[in-house]
């Protein structure tokens, strides 16, 4: 009776936790898609503010600048766990009995916790030992990325070679899958003896035909693929680690936002967080309001202002052009 009414108290506490990280990712989820939703906004008003003022568009790596990647990866991480927590509670409520939904279940929680210790990363960008290995990989995945597409086709072509040609000989080869998975641990030193040794040698011509077939290629993809892969995260590394020592190149949102962080936003900006940082927390947003609010004023003053001294010596056109500061 005892065991009885502990395993329902345990039933009920984690029922509690399910329903408590069920609102949390629901919140979260809310802030991501605002956050993104006012990026796109942000973006709009960006693109439309130079088509006007300078005559020049954004580029597609410039729009891009305002998507954040950490937050769509928030976004696909909650909707996998709401998902996941909600078919939980309905299979603890025994309202579901059909098997498939109990692996739905376990997949969705499975990615969805993936994702979250992935997003753990974000924070350890504020390091910069540790955000140097983050940009690495972030600057290789597109070369990478490239580059396996290629190997694909070169993977694709040796498993249909062998499963034509070593299939009706060799039980690893039996089917496309299985030679899929055999070649593969080939690259990785997986059980080559055994994948050498089970070939019969009644078949010379078969026998042969293997030998040359498994020495290239574990010697193409063992030594040069991999090192060439190797050699392209080496390569983003060492890009990466010249940026921080010795800058790295500029664009033209980033020019036009260190020509308008001027010394009297700097000044406008600390009043404000002082006068609200001593307050009551209504105070202290109060204070952050008002600070962002003549962050921007100041920002829309300035860039009319300049615009219109522009427009009247220039033919309403701005001398300003990409990679290339503002002049005051």
């Amino acid at each position: 009776m005892l065991f009885d009414d502990g395993q329902s108290v345990w039933d009920i506490l984690v029922d509690v936790l399910d329903s408590a990280v069920l609102i949390i990712c629901i919140m979260s989820l809310l802030l991501c898609l605002r956050a993104l939703y006012n990026a796109q906004m942000l973006k709009n008003a960006v693109v439309e503010f130079f088509d006007q003022q300078y005559g020049a568009q954004l580029s597609k790596d410039e729009r891009l600048e305002f998507l954040n990647l950490w937050y769509a990866m928030i976004v696909v991480n909650d909707i996998f766990i709401i998902c996941g927590t909600v078919i939980k509670l309905r299979i603890s409520s025994a309202t579901i009995t059909e098997m498939p939904l109990y692996n739905a279940c376990g997949m969705l929680l499975g990615v969805g916790n993936l994702l979250v210790w992935i997003g753990i990363l974000r924070y350890l960008g504020f390091f910069r030992t540790y955000n140097i290995l983050i940009l690495t990989f972030k600057r290789a995945i597109p070369n990478v990325l490239r580059y396996m597409a290629c190997i694909v086709l070169i993977f694709c072509g040796f498993a249909f070679c062998g499963w034509i040609v070593l299939g009706p000989y060799h039980v690893k080869f039996q089917t496309f899958h299985s030679t899929t998975e055999t070649i593969f641990s080939l690259i990785n030193g997986d059980d080559m003896f055994a994948t050498f040794a089970i070939l019969p040698w009644e078949n010379s011509m078969i026998w042969y035909f293997s030998r040359v077939y498994l020495y290239t290629f574990i010697c193409m993809f063992t030594y040069v693929v991999l090192s060439l892969m190797i050699s392209l995260i080496m390569d983003a590394y060492g890009t990466v680690k010249d940026f921080y020592e010795q800058g790295g190149p500029s664009s033209r949102l980033t020019d036009f936002i260190n020509e308008v962080s001027s010394s009297s936003l700097s000044a406008e900006c600390a009043k404000h967080r002082v006068q609200g940082s001593f307050g009551s927390f209504d105070a202290s947003l109060y204070g952050c309001r008002r600070t962002w609010c003549s962050c921007f004023d100041w920002l829309k003053k300035k860039t009319q202002r300049r615009s219109s001294d522009m427009f009247d010596s220039a033919d309403s056109r701005s001398s300003w052009v990409p990679h290339q500061r503002l002049s005051d």
